[in-house]
C-alpha cells in the first residue's frame, strides 16, 4: 500500500467519524462560536457566524455524500492506476 492509498483510507476513516459524530460536531462548532464571540465582545459576530454557518453546512453535505455512496469493502484492494 502506497502512501496515497494511506492517505485515502485515512481520509475515508476521518470523514466517517465526522458523519457518526455530526450532531457533537454541530455542537462544538456552535460552542466554539458563542466563546469566540464572547472572548472578542461581539467584534466579529458577522465573521464568526458565516464560518459556523459554512462548517455546518460543510459537514451536512459530507453526511449527505456519505449517504449516498456506497460503502466499499474494506478488504477489496483498489486496482493500480496505470
Amino acid at each position: 500500500m502506497g502512501m496515497t492509498d494511506k492517505f485515502k483510507d485515512l481520509k475515508a476513516k476521518t470523514e466517517k467519524a465526522a458523519v457518526d459524530h455530526k450532531d457533537e460536531l454541530h455542537k462544538a462548532v456552535d460552542k466554539a462560536e458563542q466563546l469566540a464571540d464572547e472572548r472578542t465582545q461581539g467584534k466579529y459576530h458577522d465573521q464568526l457566524d458565516k464560518l459556523a454557518t459554512k462548517a455546518d453546512a460543510q459537514l451536512d453535505d459530507l453526511a449527505k455524500q456519505h449517504a449516498e455512496a456506497p460503502t466499499p469493502d474494506p478488504g477489496a484492494s483498489t486496482p493500480p492506476t496505470p
